[in-house]
């Protein structure tokens, strides 16, 4: 079997389990549905081959399928279907980000920290990785802004199961304390997209209005303190 990828050819072979090294540009942190993979396997084994290149001599590195192949670790199959990639390394990054960032299971950070990679890994600056992964420059911007947030936003936008349209408004909230709470009270309110973006909108005016206020006081107690000099 043979594919063509990147202009090079590939071929398809049987690959030690134990001599595949983990892909480094992975993004993905959960492994969910897993006994549900590990019955198909059983079952009928593996059907979709994974995709790995050649580091040294009889050590591989994994570019796509880490789900399969941790399955087939958990059922200690010795050997896995895969497709042998000539890449370079920016190469692997882009099919490993390509692969990941359309999927459904992968949540908003993950799917951030896949093109951060690009990002600041590689050097694509944001049009380009627009044009590979075929994403809008919006899009691509608030990924970017997301994969800067502090980790227990990033937290709580997991635990609350939050899509890039509940919280790319949050990027205009400063404060750290601030966006973990607005994000808690997307969650615990169960808000959809289109009202968590109403929600922020208004938490900003609210801010906006609130600090027009402080100004005032201190204009009003600056010119007092002058008069009473």
């Amino acid at each position: 079997m043979e594919t063509n990828l990147f202009g090079y050819c590939n071929k398809m072979e049987f690959v030690p389990v134990d001599r595949i090294l983990p892909n480094p540009y992975q993004a993905r942190t959960r492994l969910d549905n897993m006994p549900e993979l590990l019955r198909s396997i059983n079952q009928y084994g593996i059907i979709e081959p994974i995709g790995v290149r050649v580091i040294s001599k009889r050590v591989y590195e994994l570019v796509f399928g880490s789900r399969r192949l941790n399955a087939c670790k958990k059922l200690d199959i010795a050997y896995i279907p895969a497709i042998i990639l000539k890449l370079s390394d920016r190469e692997a990054g882009i099919l490993t980000v390509e692969e990941n960032i359309h999927k459904r299971d992968l949540n908003v950070i993950e799917k951030a920290n896949s093109i951060k990679i690009l990002n600041y890994g590689f050097g694509y600056n944001e049009d380009e990785i627009s044009q590979i992964l075929s994403l809008t420059l919006e899009d691509i911007k608030s990924y970017i802004g997301i994969s800067k947030l502090n980790k227990d936003v990033k937290k709580s936008v997991i635990e609350h199961n939050l899509s890039l349209r509940h919280i790319e408004g949050i990027l205009k909230i400063e404060s750290k304390e601030e966006q973990k709470e607005i994000v808690e009270k997307i969650g615990k309110l169960n808000l959809n997209s289109v009202r968590a973006r109403l929600y922020i909108e208004r938490y900003l005016k609210r801010k906006e209005r609130l600090n027009q206020v402080i100004d005032y006081r201190d204009i009003i107690k600056s010119r007092v303190i002058n008069l009473e000099a």
